[in-house]
């Protein structure tokens, strides 16, 4: 999870231009509190903007397969 001003130097972005891109929406961690950014959920939202289609994650099921 990651401030604000973390998210947007993840993407290599100011504060400003990563607000105005319409990030995912930060995670209040509690109720009128501090608001986080979760990286998978950004990392989601780039593969979007750039056309990219995200990995899949590789479930227990899938490597049960493998392991058959």
């Amino acid at each position: 999870m990651m401030k604000l001003a973390t998210a947007a130097a993840y993407c290599d972005l100011s504060v400003d231009t990563f607000k105005r891109l319409n990030p995912p929406k930060a995670v209040p961690l509690r109720p009128g509190g501090i608001e986080r950014y979760d990286r998978k959920a950004i990392d989601a939202w780039l593969d979007k903007l750039s056309g990219v289609k995200a990995e899949r994650v590789r479930t227990a099921s899938v490597w049960s397969d493998v392991a058959a």
